[in-house]
């Protein structure tokens, strides 16, 4: 509308006397140090390539689409980190396709790892060089750290659909796969991260998305704040 405005096709735009409705910001669900630690334990016992995901994405932050994407070259054990600069997705008409998260600056990022997802990306890239040389000629090279079975790119949606069948085989409190980012990101703040960091490692557009997505958990670190420094500067008298 705006365009045809420029183009003086019409004199004004509509579009601009109506009032955009108010949208309520809703608050993340996640698994607090407990419920993670919990998850943690029962993934001993799993498929080592779905731990290898479900620790990826809760020691990272990673969306469902930037996870099924990552290369081998995206994670540079040395270095202790993850590059992250596209996603996977899939519709059906096109099948599973890449795109570039350049188109959104903030999606474009490296997020340091620590030494327990180092090792066990490790040990997954052993045992997936071990499935290679069974497949043969038939593998398929995609250079992909998630695979299915012959190397291809996994649909974006397969470690959502796992971790729902996990967490009730477990018994554990009912989230999405998607709220395991959130759980990282929470645990961030939980932690004393500043807002503009965990902003910057989760990919968010600007501070203010992650302000509005842990509100009650900021909240509560400035009324932690607050006591800390009452604890300070006043001397209670014995």
């Amino acid at each position: 509308m705006a365009t045809a405005v420029q183009w003086q096709l019409i004199e004004s735009n509509p579009a601009e006397r109506v009032k955009s409705p108010k949208v309520t910001p809703k608050e993340a669900s996640y698994y607090d140090i407990d419920e993670a630690q919990k998850m943690l334990a029962f993934l001993e016992n799993e498929p080592l390539k779905y731990k290898a995901m479900i620790y990826t994405v809760t020691f990272s932050g990673l969306r469902e689409g930037e996870l099924a994407a990552l290369e081998w070259s995206d994670v540079p054990f040395e270095k202790k980190e993850i590059k992250v600069s596209k996603q996977l997705q899939y519709l059906p008409e096109r099948g599973i396709y890449e795109i570039d998260n350049a188109k959104t600056i903030s999606g474009n990022r490296t997020v340091p790892i620590q030494s327990v997802l180092v090792d066990i990306l490790k040990q997954y890239k052993e045992w997936q060089d071990e499935e290679k040389a069974k497949w043969g000629d038939t593998w398929v090279e995609s250079n992909k750290l998630f695979t299915k079975e012959n190397g291809e790119p996994i649909f974006p949606d397969t470690p959502a659909k796992w971790f729902k069948k996990f967490i009730k085989k477990h018994n554990l409190p009912k989230i999405t796969f998607h709220q395991l980012r959130h759980t990282y990101g929470s645990l961030l703040i939980s932690q004393g991260v500043d807002v503009v960091t965990v902003s910057k490692l989760m990919g968010h557009s600007s501070p203010a998305v992650t302000l509005k997505i842990y509100a009650h958990l900021i909240k509560r670190r400035a009324i932690e704040a607050a006591d800390t420094l009452e604890s300070l500067l006043i001397k209670k008298e014995d």
